[in-house]
């Protein structure tokens, strides 16, 4: 699996040209971390290529047990709107505080 040969820590970025493509790309990523029992976050921001109700729909006709690991919150699919802004307005703190507390989440850690 390609995912495999890429040491923890690596950090790479992906083109991409269709919805398609961009599935192809996340849903063997996010297929991974949910069988190595990770915690996945995918928050969907590119506006009128995917929804996340796509996203789900997409991940959940192609990865076994997908709904399981949904209402177990192994993975969060999230509307980019939902992460970056709180009434249209971005908070550089708020959103700190809220991947903190994702991480603590992953390590199992209460706030």
């Amino acid at each position: 699996m390609f995912w495999a040969k890429i040491p923890w820590g690596s950090h790479f970025c992906n083109f991409y040209e269709t919805k398609q493509d961009l599935l192809d790309i996340l849903i063997s990523y996010f297929k991974a971390g949910l069988e190595n029992n990770e915690f996945c976050l995918w928050v969907v921001s590119i506006p009128g290529l995917i929804t996340a109700e796509d996203a789900k729909l997409a991940l959940s006709q192609s990865i076994p047990g997908f709904d399981k690991y949904l209402a177990e919150q192994k993975i969060e699919i999230l509307k980019s709107t939902d992460w970056y802004l709180k009434e249209n307005i971005f908070d550089a703190e708020r959103k700190q505080s809220m991947l903190a507390h994702k991480t603590q989440k992953c390590i199992g850690l209460r706030l």
